[in-house]
């Protein structure tokens, strides 16, 4: 009975691992940085060719694994919409990957993107995002926010 007992466990958290090797990752909120729109082709914003302080509200982020495809997901409730960065045409792909942290590297044509997802020094989830775009309206961004769970055994 005591061996039955023990293979159930085991065999407990093998499939418990399973139904965690793909899901949510991360699930983020609003960010917080410093924007600047260089003069370099394009659309150059009027008064925005300095960096200036951005933020946003109502915006989610969630980092989803599919058997190590990554994906994106945004949601912006102020606008009511939702869109896939996979579906949207970008390449994701993972760069770096720590314990604590880990990053992806988001491409679409004319822009760059990286995520860094990590536990901070006071224990709080954040992500740290940058950007550097060169089409349309050129811009360059780096902003932090706020992360309500990261599971890094999703990271792989």
């Amino acid at each position: 009975m005591e061996c039955a007992v023990k293979v159930f466990a085991v065999l407990l958290i093998f499939v418990s691992q399973l139904a965690f090797a793909q899901g949510d990752v991360a699930n983020c909120t609003d960010e917080k940085g410093y924007t600047y729109y260089p003069n370099f082709g394009g659309v150059t914003p009027k008064n925005k060719k300095t960096w200036r302080e951005e933020s946003t509200t109502g915006k989610k982020i969630v980092v989803t694994n599919n058997n190590g495809q990554y994906d994106l997901i945004y949601s912006d409730t102020k606008r009511n919409q939702v869109f896939s960065a996979l579906q949207e045409g970008a390449k994701i792909s993972l760069i770096s990957k720590t314990p604590n942290e880990f990053s992806l590297l988001v491409v679409f044509i004319g822009s760059n993107e990286i995520y860094s997802f990590r536990t901070s020094d006071d224990g709080k989830f954040e992500y740290v995002h940058t950007l550097i775009r060169s089409e349309m309206i050129p811009k360059i961004s780096a902003a932090i926010g706020a992360c309500q769970q990261i599971n890094f055994q999703l990271v792989h």
